[in-house]
């Protein structure tokens, strides 16, 4: 019994203080990082993609002598 025992102690020990799961850690917290950032950039790119369209609707619009809405 206090083989099995010291063989789950050793066995749990060294799965604790293996490395390998801590760089799939860093690689997740990156990728969610870059997530949160891509999303918080998504409004102000939405916003200026719009306004050029608006824009450009208006100077065709114009040019034809039509004006859109």
């Amino acid at each position: 019994m206090k083989i099995e025992l010291s063989k789950l102690y050793t066995g749990m020990r060294n799965a604790i203080m293996r490395e390998d799961g801590q760089d799939l850690t860093q690689v997740a917290l990156i990728i969610a990082l870059v997530a949160v950032g891509a999303t918080a950039g998504m409004n102000s790119v939405a916003t200026a993609v719009g306004n050029a369209f608006t824009g450009l609707s208006a100077l065709v619009g114009h040019a034809s002598g039509l004006v859109i809405h």
